[in-house]
């Protein structure tokens, strides 16, 4: 349950807590475990109702019609022109949740800036691979 605050007012809990994520997805191992630690974080925070990081498709969303008293932010997941998805958030009131927003979005780039850091080591990993079979097939030639 998100502690009880003015609105308008911040939590030096939830910003504690927002911090602890961003310190925390560099050890995560995969995009599994940081989607749900970003959801089970960010649940938390005043005036989110719900939280989706939507990493599988990233043509569309996959959230359902939010009531028509609530609002919808959307985080594209994007690091240098290459997109690893999106973070939706539905708010259920947007005085809680402003004052927050700066940090969520400053975490939502710390998360790009990871996937794409390991996706960029994951294309070394191969392009080295490939590089010493290319070299092995040219000496058994």
């Amino acid at each position: 349950m998100p502690p009880k605050t003015e609105a308008g007012s911040l939590s030096a809990q939830v910003l504690g807590q927002i911090t602890l994520m961003q310190g925390m997805i560099t050890s995560m191992q995969g995009t599994d475990q940081i989607s749900d630690l970003i959801c089970s974080g960010l649940i938390e925070v005043p005036g989110i109702s719900k939280v989706e990081f939507d990493t599988a498709d990233l043509g569309s969303s996959k959230q359902s019609a939010p009531e028509t008293s609530y609002s919808e932010f959307t985080f594209p997941l994007t690091y240098r022109d290459i997109s690893h998805g999106k973070l939706h958030l539905t708010i259920s009131s947007e005085r809680e949740f402003s004052p927050y927003r700066p940090f969520i979005e400053n975490l939502v780039n710390m998360v790009a800036v990871v996937l794409s850091e390991r996706q960029q080591n994951q294309f070394r990993t191969i392009f080295a691979y490939l590089s010493k079979t290319i070299e092995y097939l040219a000496l058994i030639k």
